[in-house]
């Protein structure tokens, strides 16, 4: 039919079997030619296995840049999460101390109030641990339909503590109720990096806040993240995406947290953007979905 229509069909892939039953990847191009008066198809069969193997190299660069940029956002928040957890072994450890004398008293209420904060104690530290794990995970998720909302309250659980620490306010409003498809722990690596980079750029100001919304229209679903400091100057907007380019002091970066980012969003067919303001304002945009 293409060739009917354009006279040439492709470039398409396919793969072809060699005698020995191995498979070979092909890129296929045809289209007509006439010679002594006949007309013949004229197809071309390119060998792609190098073009495949340096996307598998490529591939795997990818990953080990996206665990190093995943370590050194833990790295980053090591400090807020040991507080967040101290908090609660606290709480247990307080009633264990106090519950055998509550019983030993009949003092039913008091007993049920220390089961009560125990376990919700408990809870909070799991919630945390529970986080870190898949945030550290070396696998990488399969691409689902995924709700914005949630995981970006996910990810604001994980940064929360750190600001919080710092004396920075989080400010959130989620309300996008929309949907996307995307790697799930991706996306919160994507949240947590735009969040940690607002908090190094607020930490050290009088006003200190980082605000995060999800909104929705119809086409498009949007995760805003911005915070309370100058907008970023000329020359830094110009190397923004530079790998290894940071603005931090010498060893409080790594310079990969928005290329990562970038390349996690478009990759996945969305886009992330610096918008024009008096603050820094970034705006990831994950490709839309409808609801499952």
């Amino acid at each position: 039919a293409a060739l009917q229509q354009n006279g040439a069909y492709g470039p398409y892939e396919k793969e072809f079997i060699r005698k020995d039953g191995t498979l070979v990847p092909v890129r296929l191009n045809g289209f007509f030619i006439h010679l002594d008066g006949q007309q013949y198809i004229w197809s071309l069969i390119e060998d792609i296995r190098a073009q495949r193997d340096l996307e598998g190299r490529l591939q795997h660069e990818q990953m080990v840049a996206i665990q190093a940029s995943k370590l050194a956002t833990l790295g980053e928040m090591a400090a807020g999460f040991a507080h967040e957890v101290n908090n609660p072994l606290a709480v247990i450890e307080g009633y264990a101390y106090l519950l055998p004398e509550m019983m030993a008293q009949g003092d039913a209420s008091g007993v049920d109030e220390a089961i009560t904060s125990i376990r919700d104690s408990v809870e909070r530290a799991a919630h945390i641990v529970r986080g870190l794990r898949h945030l550290s995970r070396r696998e990488r998720d399969a691409v689902a339909t995924e709700n914005i909302d949630a995981r970006t309250k996910d990810a604001l659980e994980l940064c929360r503590p750190r600001l919080r620490s710092h004396g920075v306010d989080l400010r959130s409003d989620l309300a996008s109720e929309g949907w996307a498809s995307i790697h799930g722990m991706e996306l919160v690596q994507v949240v947590l990096n735009l969040v940690n980079n607002a908090f190094d750029a607020v930490v050290a100001h009088e006003e200190r806040w980082v605000s995060v919304l999800t909104r929705a229209d119809d086409t498009s679903v949007h995760i805003i993240v911005e915070d309370s400091g100058p907008a970023l100057s000329e020359a830094v907007r110009a190397r923004l995406y530079e790998p290894f380019f940071t603005t931090k002091p010498l060893g409080l970066g790594t310079g990969l947290g928005l290329s990562i980012s970038r390349t996690i969003v478009t990759t996945a067919g969305g886009s992330l953007e610096l918008q024009e303001g008096p603050r820094t304002r970034f705006v990831v945009r994950p490709p839309r979905v409808p609801r499952p």
